[in-house]
């Protein structure tokens, strides 16, 4: 896995351009959500995730892509969570962007 900027923004005139906001909260509050029910080993890594969160309460506001490369720890972990362990990152093609037509920030 890698930090990494990959510009997908408004320089293509075939993509609809679109007002976006980079912000953790929205995937913060399914955690919540999912954690309040899951009765399996789940709910250990939801709580972890939490607990990043908790540390680095910034990311629940609007921030700026560029400043996602200071949270390379959460954003493995997601990764972690989202793939499973039994997946190696050369495997798959996996990415996090900003909402709509913008950029990669992180990846495989």
């Amino acid at each position: 896995m890698k930090q990494m900027i990959i510009d997908l923004s408004c320089n293509n005139k075939a993509a609809a351009c679109v007002a976006s906001v980079l912000s953790f909260k929205p995937f913060h509050d399914f955690l919540i959500k999912k954690s309040a029910s899951e009765k399996t080993v789940k709910k250990h890594l939801y709580a972890l995730l939490l607990e990043k969160f908790r540390e680095y309460p910034e990311l629940l506001k609007p921030m700026k892509i560029k400043d996602t490369g200071r949270y390379v720890d959460v954003l493995e972990l997601i990764f972690a969570g989202m793939t499973g362990i039994t997946l190696e990152e050369n495997e798959i093609l996996w990415g996090i962007s900003e909402p709509g037509p913008g950029s990669v920030f992180y990846g495989t």
